[in-house]
This record gives structure tokens, sequence and C-alpha cells, in this order.
């Protein structure tokens, strides 16, 4: 007697799902095809693991196109769909996103809406994050959106239960109830999508008999949005109506009421940073300490949403403006930096470790003579004086370190490079910016963990 192994016992299970999809698949397509018969010229549908439901609506609605909206996780899927649904390579376009930010799906259905007409969206497919954005998508631009449904559920086949799938077209959500539209937007602001989250408060307020808790919500998601952007006027004069509104009102918004008092008081502290000029405000320890925590939070927001590109620019800005901040302390202006006038010795000594740092990098000797100080100083050579200058916030840095990571961010293709950054490239960067924040808070008598205040509310 033969026993099946545990790969033979796999495609068997395949083989039968594969069976009864097939069998579901024509009873679904002779019904469905009827229904939506001429209805739509061009589909967008969202590609995730499993391609049958999409090969379904494929078939079912018969488009004369099809925008494949994948990631590179699931560029394979499109292989099957194409074949089993028999597209031409002129039948269909690819659009390759971050599954992780719902803002990628968003901005290709759109761009594919302003060409093509009588277009819908089936959200069958895909992460969660990718079906959010599709969703908003269709709802803004007002297409149909369409979802591969079932009344039943077969917990051993793993699959609905055949026999007991529909096209389903769902309802627009700026159409229905201001509590779905809550909802949404709880979920897009708690998710840091602040553009979004506003608009769905906006329509929640049009539509409430009582509008007064989304016209809170709807300042404070401008207010975070804008704090997010770093337009920090804009972000306090939102949050100043907000709490206006809030004591008016008499509403809990549904935030923890310190972190709201928090972060009123950080906005009044930014808002006239832009301003000012940039050395003045770098030579205030407080104003400094916002900056560099209000960067050093929205790079973990960019981490948390997959966008490491992103993460990495803010890590360096954060790095920067501690390195800018300990020069301003002692009159140095990295945009307009004169070197004759700095002592002798520390020159000679940035000139030494530099080409120290440099040589070790290269694997070749570098020539001092070549060194200068010139007049606008970039993040590896203010760290490289303030190391001459004997600094107490580079103890302990890694200038080699410190150098290799810079390379992330000049690589990365919104930079100077063509490449985008990955979790692995982002996290080198994070790791050495992590030590020279601590080296920051030691040096300027602040909490360690003071940043995480910081962090942006949810709404509970």
């Amino acid at each position: 007697m033969h026993f099946l192994n545990k790969t033979e016992k796999d495609k068997t299970k395949s083989d039968t799902r594969k069976e009864l999809e097939l069998k579901v698949r024509n009873d679904f397509v002779n019904h469905w095809s009827e229904v939506y018969k001429g209805r739509y010229d061009y589909l967008a549908t969202l590609v995730g693991r499993t391609p049958e439901p999409i090969i379904r609506t494929i078939l079912s609605i018969k488009p004369k196109k099809v925008l494949f909206i994948h990631t590179k996780d699931t560029i394979r899927e499109i292989d099957e769909i194409v074949q089993e649904a028999k597209l031409k390579p002129s039948d269909f376009e690819k659009e390759l996103i971050n599954g992780s930010n719902p803002d990628d799906t968003y901005e290709s259905i759109k761009k594919y809406a302003s060409i093509w007409s009588k277009m819908c969206v089936d959200i069958s497919g895909g992460k969660k994050a990718m079906t959010g954005g599709g969703a908003i998508a269709a709802a803004f631009l007002n297409l149909d959106i369409l979802y591969n449904d079932y009344e039943k559920y077969n917990t051993k086949l793993r699959m609905p239960e055949p026999g007991t799938e529909f096209l389903n077209k769902l309802d627009n959500p700026f159409d229905t109830s201001q509590d779905v539209l809550d909802r949404i937007g709880i979920e897009l602001f708690n998710n840091y999508d602040y553009f979004n989250a506003r608009i769905m408060f906006e329509k929640a307020k049009e539509q409430a008999v009582n509008p007064l808790r989304f016209e809170i919500l709807l300042h404070l998601s401008k207010a975070y949005h804008s704090w997010d952007s770093f337009e920090f006027a804009y972000a306090n004069k939102s949050f100043e109506i907000a709490m206006e509104k809030i004591d008016q009102y008499r509403i809990d918004p549904g935030f923890d009421n310190s972190v709201v008092q928090f972060h009123k008081k950080v906005l009044g502290l930014l808002a006239d940073v832009h301003g000012r000029k940039y050395v003045d405000v770098l030579s205030d320890n407080e104003v400094t300490k916002a900056l560099v925590y209000t960067c050093y939070t929205s790079a973990l927001r960019m981490e948390g949403r997959g966008r490491f590109t992103d993460g990495v620019l803010r890590l360096y800005r954060c790095c920067e403006m501690m390195g800018q901040h300990r020069l301003a302390l002692v009159g140095i202006d990295t945009s307009d930096v004169d070197g004759g006038e700095m002592d002798e010795g520390v020159v000679e000594r940035f000139r030494r470790i530099k080409a120290g740092v440099l040589s070790k990098k290269m694997g070749k000797h570098v020539d001092l003579s070549g060194i200068v100080i010139g007049e606008r100083m970039g993040l590896f050579d203010d760290y490289v004086l303030l190391s001459a200058m004997g600094d107490e916030l580079v103890d302990g840095v890694d200038l080699g370190e410190l150098f290799g990571v810079i390379e992330v961010r000049n690589l990365a293709y919104v930079e100077h490079g063509i490449r985008s950054v990955d979790n692995k490239g982002y996290g080198r960067m994070k790791e050495v910016v992590d030590g020279v924040l601590g080296g920051f808070c030691e040096v300027g008598g602040f909490e360690v963990e003071e940043w995480k205040e910081y962090s942006f509310g949810v709404i509970g």
C-alpha cells in the first residue's frame, strides 16, 4: 500500500481545488456575463495570491483592456490570469506598486481613469492596503466597485462553498451612511493617511445630522497632514481651529487629551521656523529638539508604511540637523563657512580625519592637500568637523560607518541615483542615526525616550 507524502497530498488538494474552481468558473461566467454584458470597457484589478476571482471577473465582464495592479511578489500570478483568461499582450497593462502603501494603488487607478472610459475596479485581490486604496480611488473617481463575494465559506476546502459565489457591485462609500465614512476615515487616520481621512470626514460632515465631531476630525486631519509635510504654520493653524472647536462644542474627538495638548505646544513652538534664519533656529535647543524628533518620528511612519526611501531621506535630515545644531551653538553656519577664520589646529585635524576615513573606504591613500573645508558643508563634513573640534556629539560615532550609510541616501532615486531603498538599507541608516540620537539627547540634557511623545495620536 502506498501512502501519500506531504508533497503528493498538497498536489492532490491543489488538483481537487482547481477542478472545483473550473466547474464554478463556467457556471459563474455563464450567469454574470449576462448581468454585466456591455457595461464596462475597462477593468482595473488588484492582484493578490489567488488568481481565480480575477479570472472570473475578466471572463464575466469581457473588458477591452485590463490594468493589473500588482506587487513584486504577485507578478507571477498575472501570467496564470493572462493564460486562463486568454488575454493577448495588447489586452492588458501592468502597474508595479508598493502593496503596503494605499496611495500607490490610488495613483495607479487615477492615472488610467483619466484616459479610460466606462471603467470599473475589482477589489477581490491584493493586500488590505491595496483593497483600501482601490476602494477609495473608485469612490473618489465615481467608478463602480466589483467584488467576488460568496454566501457561504467551506472551512474544510478553505474556499467559498462552490456555487455560492457571486459578482457583487458594492455601494460607493460616499453614498452610504456616515457610520461607514466615519469608520473608513478613522482607519485611514490611524494609518497616517491624513489626506484621504480628511476627505472621508468632509463627506461624513455633509451627511451627518450633527456634523460637529466630523468638523473637528477634519481639522485634525489637516493639521497632522501639514505637520507630516513639515508645513508647521498651516499645521498650527488647523490645530488651533480644532482645539477651539473641541472647547466650544465640548466634544471628545477620541484622542488622549494629554497627547493633543502636547502636540499643540510643539506646533506653537515650530509655527514660525520657516520665517527665521536657519542658523538662528538651530541655535535654539528646544526648537531643534522639536525639529529632530518631528523628522525622526516621520521616518518611523514611513517605515511602517514600507516607504523606505522616504524614511531614509528623513533619517538623513534628522542626522544632519543634529550636527548642524552643535556647530550653530559655536557660531558656525554650515551654509556659509569661512575656513580661514577657524583655528588652524582644528582645520588640520579635519583634513587628517577626513583623509583617513576616505583612504579606508576607497582602499587607497587620499592626499591631505586635496581636502579643504568648503563654504557649504554636507552631513559628513559636519561630523568630521565636530570630531576635529572634540564635540561630545560624535563620541562613539563611527565616521566610516556614517559615510557608508550616507551612500544609501545618495543612491536613492529621488536624490542622486536610480535605486530605491530596501528595508536593509533603511535599517543600516536607522542604526547609525539611533546612536547619534542617543548622543544628542545626552549632550542636550533631554530624556532619551522623549521623542515618543512626538508620535502622532490615534483615534480611539
